[in-house]
């Protein structure tokens, strides 16, 4: 069975009904809400062995869990980077890169629930999107202040990684602060890898030589993840831009 029939047998299972959108995804229906869900980052996961139909109960139970909204709050405001290949965007976003919007998002006071934040949900917190945005930064340079660094050695060169609190250690990428973290560390600017929200590199912008030695390592965590972020290379320093991409083991930078 694929993830569609994985998925629509495990609502009926639970008694939640569904419908083909008629773009790919699945409109559900939980307590009155309608959620449009993609089933993209699941089928990423499926292996066809048993393990799957775990897979599918805990993703369907991240679906519905999604219709129990709490509402938005100043201290749960972070961006976060999202690729911007999706059929639908968010509805508050800005280019980072060719592939990767950063988004701006809500965490749940326990860490477990992340959505995209909406004007009507700014509306209903009383935020100005330019309150939100200036919180969401603040949130962030928190969040990376708190960030433990440890560093290792690949091909000579000394990489910073990055461990927090925050779903997304990737996001850390954006903070402003984050020089505060890593300069002393790897020195400044720095480029970095973040090939989905759970894997960050950073390393010293003057060897460039390692950006070949990175490849096969970060084209392998991209495909391996069911959500990946980017094969991009990132160089950071006054901005954060992207200076060349990976394909298959092989990078091109400017």
């Amino acid at each position: 069975m694929d993830a569609r029939e994985l998925f629509q047998a495990e609502l009926a299972r639970r008694g939640v009904p569904c419908t083909a959108a008629g773009d790919g995804r699945w409109m559900v229906s939980v307590g009155g809400m309608k959620l449009l869900v993609s089933l993209d980052n699941l089928d990423r996961q499926l292996t066809g062995g048993g393990a799957d139909a775990e897979r599918v109960a805990a993703f369907t139970a991240q679906v519905l869990a999604a219709a129990q909204l709490t509402p938005v709050t100043a201290a749960g405001l972070y961006w976060f980077p999202e690729p911007n290949d999706y059929l639908v965007a968010a509805e508050i976003r800005a280019e980072v890169s060719p592939r990767l919007d950063r988004v701006l998002v809500h965490v749940s006071d326990d860490g477990g629930r992340i959505r995209w934040v909406t004007h009507a949900g700014l509306d209903g917190a009383g935020l100005t999107i330019a309150e939100a945005t200036e919180r969401a930064w603040a949130n962030l340079d928190e969040a990376v202040r708190q960030a433990q660094v440890t560093t290792g050695e690949i091909a000579g060169v000394t990489v910073a990684m990055l461990a927090t609190a925050l779903a997304s250690k990737a996001s850390l990428l954006l903070a402003p602060a984050l020089r505060e973290m890593i300069e002393d560390v790897v020195g400044w600017p720095v480029l970095a890898v973040a090939p989905d929200w759970d894997f960050v590199y950073l390393w010293n912008a003057s060897r460039r030589d390692l950006i070949t030695s990175l490849g096969g390592i970060v084209t392998r965590e991209y495909a391996r993840v069911p959500y990946p972020l980017s094969t991009e290379i990132f160089q950071i320093g006054d901005s954060l831009q992207a200076i060349g991409t990976y394909a298959a083991g092989r990078a091109s930078a400017q």
